[in-house]
C-alpha cells in the first residue's frame, strides 16, 4: 500500500467520503464531506465513486508527499495545485510521480477543499465509512507526520481532464423547506423569515453554523426530536443555528426550516459576512 506523507497539516483537515448513514437511532451523526457537491466534481475527475474517501480541509490547505504515482484532483477552496514546484489549475485531474511533493494555492471565497486521490484514501472504514469523527474513529484530525493509506497505480491511465464544471458564484439565495415547527412562527414572522437578509458568523464548524442577524427571541419549547444536517434551530434568544455535516441527532430548539440538499454545500462555503436570503423551494 502506498502513503501519502503529511508534510504540514492546513487547517481542520479530515478524511471525508458521504458519510455515516443507519446510526441517528445510535447518536450517531451522519458527517461526511461539507461541500458534497464539490467532493463529488473531485472524485470524478480521478474517476472514483462519489463516495470514495478524500482529503478536506479548511481555509489552510496541507502539504503532502506522496509515496508512490497516482492521480488527484482538487476542488473547492482552490485556484492552483502545485506539484514539485509545477503549477497547474484547480478541477482537472493531474498525474503524481513517486516522491511528488503537492502543495495548493487557496481562494479566498470558500471555506473547503478537496484532494482526491485514485481509488480513494484507504483508511478503514467504521461503521461503513471512512469519514473522520472524534469518538467514532481512532483519528479525527490529520496531524503532521501521519501517513495516509492509497493504491497505486503501475500505469498511466486516461482519465477525461477536460471535463468542465459551472463555477458556483457565492449565492445570496439558499434554498429551503418548512421545517416540522415552522407554524410556531407568528404570520409576520413567516413572511419576515425570507424578506430579512442573514449572513454566517465565525461561529461555524461541522457541526453548526450560528447566523447574524438575530430572528425574534421567543418562549417556546418542544420536545426533544430528531434533528438532520440542514435544521434550522430557532433558539429562545432569537439566534438562527444551521446545523452541518457532524449535527447532534437530537434535540429541543424548535425546527423552523430545514435546507435542501444543494443549499447545505452552499452554505458550508460561504464567508463570514456573506449575506443571502433564504428562498422557498418550489
Amino acid at each position: 500500500m502506498a502513503e501519502i506523507v503529511v508534510k504540514e497539516s492546513g487547517l481542520s483537515t479530515s478524511i471525508q467520503d458521504l458519510g455515516r448513514f443507519g446510526y441517528l437511532s445510535e447518536g450517531i451523526p451522519i458527517s461526511g464531506c461539507m461541500d458534497r457537491l464539490a467532493a463529488e466534481r473531485a472524485n470524478l475527475l480521478v474517476g472514483n465513486s462519489n463516495d470514495a474517501a478524500l482529503i478536506e480541509w479548511t481555509v489552510l490547505p496541507p502539504k503532502l508527499i506522496f509515496s508512490a504515482p497516482t492521480y488527484i484532483a482538487c476542488s473547492g477552496n482552490t485556484i492552483n495545485v502545485i506539484v514539485n514546484n509545477f503549477e497547474f489549475g484547480c478541477d482537472t485531474s493531474i498525474y503524481i510521480s513517486s516522491g511528488a511533493e503537492v502543495s495548493l494555492r487557496p481562494a479566498q471565497n470558500e471555506i473547503y477543499g478537496y484532494i482526491s486521490v485514485r481509488g480513494g484514501v484507504q483508511t478503514p472504514k467504521v461503521l461503513g465509512s471512512r469519514s473522520w469523527f472524534s469518538g467514532i474513529t481512532d483519528q479525527f484530525m490529520v496531524k503532521k507526520g501521519i501517513t495516509l493509506p492509497y493504491h497505486a497505480i503501475t500505469n498511466k491511465i486516461q482519465l477525461n481532464s477536460a471535463i468542465k464544471f459551472k463555477l458556483r458564484s457565492v449565492s445570496s439565495f439558499i434554498k429551503v423547506y418548512k421545517g416540522p415547527e415552522f407554524n410556531l412562527l407568528s404570520i409576520e414572522q413567516q413572511k419576515s423569515i425570507t424578506a430579512l437578509a442573514f449572513s454566517t458568523s465565525q461561529l461555524r464548524d461541522r457541526m453548526g453554523v450560528q447566523l447574524v442577524n438575530d430572528f425574534d427571541p421567543h418562549t417556546h419549547s418542544i420536545l426533544s426530536s430528531p434533528l438532520l444536517p440542514g435544521t434550522v434551530q430557532w433558539t429562545p434568544s432569537g439566534k438562527l443555528i444551521v446545523l452541518m455535516r457532524n449535527a447532534q441527532t437530537i434535540g429541543g430548539y424548535p425546527r423552523i426550516l430545514q435546507l435542501a440538499v444543494e443549499a447545505i454545500s452552499a452554505i458550508a462555503q460561504l464567508p463570514q459576512g456573506a449575506l443571502f436570503h433564504f428562498k422557498w423551494v418550489v
